[in-house]
């Protein structure tokens, strides 16, 4: 089922999936787009402490009595962490409660084939409900959910974002296509992007900068609870040619904000060690001077 907005895409499956009474248990750093979807599902909305199963489980517990759904994402897009997805399924299914997993940062990229972490687990029979979105890993627009076709047949009817958006457009679509075979032709490039990233985020703990949790492409690089640093950072570094994604609140903790690096696999080791002087030069002796 395809959508031509990421965001839309998200919000349309669960406010279309959800009812008045049920419940969306939600990982409390799942992106806005499943948030606002829940919401506006008028289904009551119910977070647990991110990746952790006991929370999960207590989470799902005080709903018991209710039509639930789990929603968490492959690789978390501020964290660049993956969902634990075999402890929080061995949750879920003890708790006879089906799974949504949001592939956005994930697809193409993780997984022997590049279907996403359920893959990389081993869990895709697992999990009824995967969406992901076009403009990551595709390097295009859109987003997509597949699931059971009486599921997405339903969806149909309820998502308003599908329902009442165009249709992507050819053009897009054969890019899509395109960009599809280029990354299923063999697993070169899926190597190529975690070798860049496991260099890059080793190199950035080694300037004595947070990464937090991150084990992926996606590596943010923590500053803390000094907004005007960040900015003031973003500038200086992009003056030098860098440019690293601030993300600040609400899209994280007022007290976390972060550069986010996205390293891909067209990235080259003198591109990464360009950048990581970049960031030697400009964030490590500021942040070093604030602590």
């Amino acid at each position: 089922m395809l959508f031509t907005s990421g965001f839309g895409g998200a919000l349309g499956s669960l406010s279309g999936l959800l009812r008045k009474g049920d419940v969306a248990v939600l990982d409390s750093a799942v992106h806005f787009s499943l948030i606002d979807g829940a919401r506006l599902s008028r289904a009551r909305l119910e977070l647990f402490e991110h990746n952790d199963p006991a929370s999960l489980d207590a989470a799902l517990e005080r709903r018991k009595d209710s039509r639930r759904l789990v929603v968490v994402e492959g690789v978390y897009s501020m964290h660049g962490d993956m969902a634990d997805l075999p402890a929080l399924l061995e949750v879920a299914e003890g708790h006879h409660v089906a799974m949504l997993i949001d592939e956005a940062h994930s697809i193409l990229v993780c997984g022997a084939s590049g279907r996403g972490v359920a893959e990389h687990f081993g869990v895709e029979s697992r999990i009824r409900l995967a969406y992901g979105t076009f403009s990551k890993a595709f390097a295009g627009l859109g987003g997509f959910l597949s699931g059971p076709r009486e599921t997405l047949d339903y969806l149909k009817l309820y998502a308003n974002p599908y329902g009442f958006s165009c249709a992507l457009p050819p053009s897009v679509v054969a890019a899509l296509l395109r960009g599809l075979e280029i990354a299923t032709r063999d697993d070169a490039l899926r190597r190529r992007v975690r070798d860049n990233a496991d260099y890059f985020r080793a190199q950035v703990r080694g300037l004595g900068l947070s990464v937090g949790a991150s084990t992926t492409h996606v590596v943010p690089i923590i500053i803390g609870d000094n907004r005007r640093l960040l900015y003031e950072l973003g500038h200086e570094m992009l003056a030098r040619g860098l440019f690293l994604a601030p993300v600040d609140y609400p899209s994280v903790p007022e007290d976390q904000v972060r550069f986010r690096a996205a390293v891909t696999a067209a990235h080259t080791r003198a591109d990464l060690d360009e950048a990581l002087g970049i960031i030697d030069d400009t964030i490590v002796p500021r942040v070093r001077q604030a602590a």
